[in-house]
């Protein structure tokens, strides 16, 4: 796949979209990470018609892999290092809210607590 269709196979997928297509998101952004690696030249805005971009995308993930991984050993981990190849957020932390990054980070951050960990909300009686 070339990098756009990456980009839309997440930008689509059930976690941004109601009726999206259910993937698993490490292995997805792994993919991201090694299409953008075997890239001479990166379009960084993919996506700019969208809720997020390529660059938007790959922030959030990266924030949401480093607070929200399950141990050295888990997919999260290694996807966070997959991210890390392309990408450095030298003294910056967490994305701030009401940004396209943050809404990315929460929205992963929401998925793995609730599907990855368990940790749904209990339902009240």
């Amino acid at each position: 796949m070339t990098l756009e269709e990456e980009f839309n196979k997440i930008a689509n997928c059930s976690l941004f979209r109601l009726d999206g297509e259910r993937i698993d998101i490490c292995d997805a952004l792994v993919n991201i990470c090694m299409s953008i690696i075997a890239e001479e030249e990166t379009d960084w805005g993919i996506g700019e018609n969208g809720e997020f971009t390529l660059d938007a995308l790959i922030v959030g993930a990266y924030w949401a892999m480093t607070h929200c991984h399950g141990g050295q050993s888990s997919p999260e981990y290694a996807t966070r290092c997959a991210i890390s190849a392309i990408f450095s957020p030298g003294c910056e932390c967490e994305p701030v809210k009401g940004t396209s990054e943050r809404d990315v980070y929460d929205t992963i951050c929401k998925h793995l607590v609730n599907n990855r960990f368990g940790l749904k909300k209990k339902k009240r009686k």
